[in-house]
Protein backbone atom coordinates (compact mmCIF):
# COMPACT_ATOMS: atom_id res chain seq x y z
CA UNK A 1 0.00 0.00 0.00
CA UNK A 2 0.96 3.63 -0.43
CA UNK A 3 2.24 5.43 2.68
CA UNK A 4 2.42 9.21 2.53
CA UNK A 5 5.13 10.83 4.66
CA UNK A 6 3.89 14.31 3.76
CA UNK A 7 1.40 15.73 1.29
CA UNK A 8 3.73 15.65 -1.73
CA UNK A 9 5.62 12.39 -1.21
CA UNK A 10 4.59 8.76 -0.91
CA UNK A 11 6.29 5.38 -0.53
CA UNK A 12 5.21 1.96 -1.75
CA UNK A 13 6.71 -0.78 0.42
CA UNK A 14 6.57 -4.37 -0.80
CA UNK A 15 8.76 -7.09 0.74
CA UNK A 16 12.34 -5.79 0.53
CA UNK A 17 11.58 -3.20 -2.17
CA UNK A 18 10.79 0.45 -1.57
CA UNK A 19 9.57 2.80 -4.29
CA UNK A 20 9.35 6.51 -3.47
CA UNK A 21 7.60 9.29 -5.36
CA UNK A 22 8.22 13.01 -4.86
CA UNK A 23 5.35 14.69 -6.69
CA UNK A 24 5.83 18.35 -5.83
CA UNK A 25 5.87 19.39 -9.49
CA UNK A 26 6.70 22.92 -10.54
CA UNK A 27 10.43 23.68 -10.61
CA UNK A 28 11.09 20.46 -8.68
CA UNK A 29 9.45 18.25 -11.26
CA UNK A 30 8.24 14.78 -10.24
CA UNK A 31 10.68 12.02 -9.23
CA UNK A 32 10.22 8.25 -8.96
CA UNK A 33 13.06 6.33 -7.37
CA UNK A 34 14.12 3.04 -5.88
CA UNK A 35 17.24 2.61 -3.77
CA UNK A 36 19.48 2.76 -6.83
CA UNK A 37 17.57 4.17 -9.80
CA UNK A 38 15.70 7.45 -10.40
CA UNK A 39 13.55 8.86 -13.19
CA UNK A 40 12.04 12.32 -13.38
CA UNK A 41 9.26 14.22 -15.10
CA UNK A 42 10.53 17.69 -16.00
CA UNK A 43 9.11 20.82 -17.57
CA UNK A 44 10.24 21.76 -21.05
CA UNK A 45 11.63 25.23 -21.78
CA UNK A 46 8.76 27.61 -22.49
CA UNK A 47 6.30 25.62 -20.37
CA UNK A 48 5.59 26.03 -16.66
CA UNK A 49 4.83 22.80 -14.82
CA UNK A 50 2.14 23.34 -12.16
CA UNK A 51 2.70 22.57 -8.48
CA UNK A 52 0.76 19.63 -7.11
CA UNK A 53 -1.84 20.43 -4.47
CA UNK A 54 -4.16 17.41 -4.45
CA UNK A 55 -3.20 13.91 -3.23
CA UNK A 56 -5.19 10.81 -2.38
CA UNK A 57 -4.98 7.00 -2.39
CA UNK A 58 -7.55 4.88 -4.20
CA UNK A 59 -6.93 1.16 -3.83
CA UNK A 60 -3.40 0.48 -5.12
CA UNK A 61 -3.13 3.87 -6.84
CA UNK A 62 -1.72 7.18 -5.63
CA UNK A 63 -3.42 10.13 -7.33
CA UNK A 64 -1.73 13.52 -7.70
CA UNK A 65 -3.41 16.66 -9.02
CA UNK A 66 -1.67 19.85 -10.12
CA UNK A 67 -4.12 22.60 -11.20
CA UNK A 68 -3.01 25.01 -13.90
CA UNK A 69 -2.95 28.24 -11.87
CA UNK A 70 0.10 30.12 -13.26
CA UNK A 71 1.32 27.07 -15.15
CA UNK A 72 0.98 26.26 -18.85
CA UNK A 73 -1.34 23.32 -18.19
CA UNK A 74 -3.02 21.26 -15.49
CA UNK A 75 -1.57 17.82 -14.78
CA UNK A 76 -3.02 14.75 -13.08
CA UNK A 77 -0.82 11.70 -12.49
CA UNK A 78 -1.81 8.27 -11.18
CA UNK A 79 0.99 6.03 -9.89
CA UNK A 80 0.58 2.25 -9.69
CA UNK A 81 3.07 -0.54 -9.07
CA UNK A 82 2.83 -3.37 -11.62
CA UNK A 83 3.01 -6.87 -10.12
CA UNK A 84 6.54 -8.26 -10.71
CA UNK A 85 7.10 -10.86 -7.98
CA UNK A 86 9.02 -13.13 -10.36
CA UNK A 87 11.26 -10.31 -11.61
CA UNK A 88 14.17 -8.52 -9.94
CA UNK A 89 13.03 -5.11 -11.25
CA UNK A 90 10.36 -2.66 -10.10
CA UNK A 91 7.76 -1.50 -12.63
CA UNK A 92 5.87 1.75 -12.07
CA UNK A 93 2.90 2.71 -14.22
CA UNK A 94 2.39 6.47 -14.56
CA UNK A 95 -0.87 7.60 -16.13
CA UNK A 96 -0.57 11.27 -17.05
CA UNK A 97 -3.55 13.43 -17.99
CA UNK A 98 -2.84 16.94 -19.27
CA UNK A 99 -5.26 19.75 -20.12
CA UNK A 100 -5.14 23.53 -20.43
CA UNK A 101 -7.30 26.64 -20.32
CA UNK A 102 -5.09 28.36 -22.90
CA UNK A 103 -6.36 28.81 -26.44
CA UNK A 104 -3.02 28.24 -28.19
CA UNK A 105 -0.63 25.80 -26.53
CA UNK A 106 1.58 22.81 -27.28
CA UNK A 107 2.42 21.59 -23.73
CA UNK A 108 5.22 19.06 -23.30
CA UNK A 109 6.72 17.04 -20.43
CA UNK A 110 10.10 15.29 -20.50
CA UNK A 111 10.60 11.87 -18.90
CA UNK A 112 14.30 11.74 -18.02
CA UNK A 113 17.05 9.56 -16.57
CA UNK A 114 20.84 9.57 -16.87
CA UNK A 115 23.98 7.64 -16.05
CA UNK A 116 24.11 4.74 -18.50
CA UNK A 117 24.39 3.78 -22.15
CA UNK A 118 21.35 4.31 -24.35
CA UNK A 119 19.67 1.38 -26.06
CA UNK A 120 16.39 1.00 -27.94
CA UNK A 121 14.29 -2.09 -28.51
CA UNK A 122 11.94 -1.99 -31.48
CA UNK A 123 8.69 -3.90 -30.99
CA UNK A 124 5.35 -3.79 -32.77
CA UNK A 125 1.99 -5.48 -32.99
CA UNK A 126 3.32 -7.87 -35.64
CA UNK A 127 6.88 -8.02 -34.32
CA UNK A 128 7.43 -8.72 -30.63
CA UNK A 129 10.91 -10.20 -30.92
CA UNK A 130 13.30 -8.36 -28.57
CA UNK A 131 16.35 -9.01 -30.72
CA UNK A 132 15.16 -6.16 -32.96
CA UNK A 133 17.42 -3.25 -31.94
CA UNK A 134 18.10 0.16 -33.37
CA UNK A 135 20.83 2.56 -32.29
CA UNK A 136 19.33 5.70 -33.78
CA UNK A 137 16.11 7.57 -33.09
CA UNK A 138 13.00 6.75 -35.03
CA UNK A 139 12.08 9.39 -37.67
CA UNK A 140 8.62 9.65 -36.09
CA UNK A 141 7.72 8.71 -32.56
CA UNK A 142 10.03 6.58 -30.43
CA UNK A 143 10.88 2.95 -29.79
CA UNK A 144 8.62 0.69 -27.74
CA UNK A 145 11.43 0.33 -25.18
CA UNK A 146 14.03 3.00 -24.48
CA UNK A 147 16.64 1.90 -21.96
CA UNK A 148 19.70 3.05 -20.04
CA UNK A 149 22.08 0.17 -19.33
CA UNK A 150 24.60 0.64 -16.52
CA UNK A 151 27.71 -1.30 -15.48
CA UNK A 152 25.68 -2.58 -12.54
CA UNK A 153 22.28 -3.83 -13.85
CA UNK A 154 20.68 -2.83 -10.53
CA UNK A 155 20.87 0.76 -11.81
CA UNK A 156 19.28 -0.03 -15.19
CA UNK A 157 16.23 1.97 -16.30
CA UNK A 158 13.82 1.30 -19.15
CA UNK A 159 10.73 3.15 -20.32
CA UNK A 160 7.99 1.20 -22.08
CA UNK A 161 5.47 2.96 -24.31
CA UNK A 162 2.51 1.12 -25.83
CA UNK A 163 1.34 1.35 -29.42
CA UNK A 164 -0.96 4.27 -28.57
CA UNK A 165 1.83 6.34 -26.96
CA UNK A 166 5.09 5.67 -28.80
CA UNK A 167 4.02 7.31 -32.12
CA UNK A 168 3.28 10.57 -30.26
CA UNK A 169 6.44 10.67 -28.12
CA UNK A 170 9.68 12.30 -29.28
CA UNK A 171 13.02 10.73 -28.44
CA UNK A 172 15.38 13.52 -27.31
CA UNK A 173 17.95 11.16 -25.76
CA UNK A 174 21.70 11.29 -26.28
CA UNK A 175 24.33 8.59 -25.73
CA UNK A 176 24.14 8.72 -21.90
CA UNK A 177 20.82 10.42 -21.11
CA UNK A 178 17.31 9.11 -21.63
CA UNK A 179 14.90 11.92 -22.49
CA UNK A 180 11.46 11.16 -23.92
CA UNK A 181 9.21 14.12 -24.70
CA UNK A 182 5.57 13.33 -23.98
CA UNK A 183 2.73 15.16 -25.74
CA UNK A 184 3.85 18.23 -27.74
CA UNK A 185 1.01 18.47 -30.26
CA UNK A 186 -1.48 21.31 -30.23
CA UNK A 187 -3.79 20.93 -27.23
CA UNK A 188 -7.23 22.42 -27.61
CA UNK A 189 -8.74 24.16 -24.60
CA UNK A 190 -10.84 21.76 -22.55
CA UNK A 191 -9.44 18.60 -24.17
CA UNK A 192 -7.71 15.99 -21.98
CA UNK A 193 -4.75 14.14 -23.45
CA UNK A 194 -3.23 11.09 -21.75
CA UNK A 195 -0.03 9.05 -21.77
CA UNK A 196 0.80 5.90 -19.81
CA UNK A 197 4.52 5.05 -19.67
CA UNK A 198 5.74 2.06 -17.68
CA UNK A 199 9.08 2.70 -15.98
CA UNK A 200 11.25 -0.35 -15.26
CA UNK A 201 13.80 0.24 -12.49
CA UNK A 202 16.46 -2.44 -12.09
CA UNK A 203 17.61 -5.47 -14.09
CA UNK A 204 15.36 -6.93 -16.81
CA UNK A 205 16.30 -8.98 -19.86
CA UNK A 206 15.11 -8.10 -23.36
CA UNK A 207 12.66 -11.01 -23.20
CA UNK A 208 11.24 -9.72 -19.89
CA UNK A 209 10.94 -6.18 -21.26
CA UNK A 210 9.11 -7.51 -24.33
CA UNK A 211 6.72 -9.51 -22.13
CA UNK A 212 6.03 -6.45 -19.97
CA UNK A 213 5.42 -4.35 -23.08
CA UNK A 214 2.89 -6.86 -24.40
CA UNK A 215 1.14 -6.83 -21.01
CA UNK A 216 1.07 -3.02 -21.11
CA UNK A 217 -0.46 -2.98 -24.60
CA UNK A 218 -3.21 -5.35 -23.49
CA UNK A 219 -4.44 -2.98 -20.78
CA UNK A 220 -6.91 -0.28 -21.79
CA UNK A 221 -6.30 3.31 -20.78
CA UNK A 222 -8.79 4.31 -18.06
CA UNK A 223 -11.46 6.83 -19.06
CA UNK A 224 -10.95 8.78 -15.83
CA UNK A 225 -7.79 9.58 -13.89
Amino acid sequence: MWISSNVATAIWQQADRTTAVDARGGDYGIQVRTRLATVKLEKVAGDVMPYATEFFVRGDEWHVGAPQDAGSYALDVVFRLVETQTLACTVVEMTLAIHTSLLDSHPMIDLCASGGTMRRVILGENNCHPEQHQAERQPAGCAAVTALNCKDPAYDIAVLLGVHDSPFTTDKSDDTTLRLRLFGDFLEKGVIRKARPWVVLGPASDEQLAALWRLQCEQKLPLTA
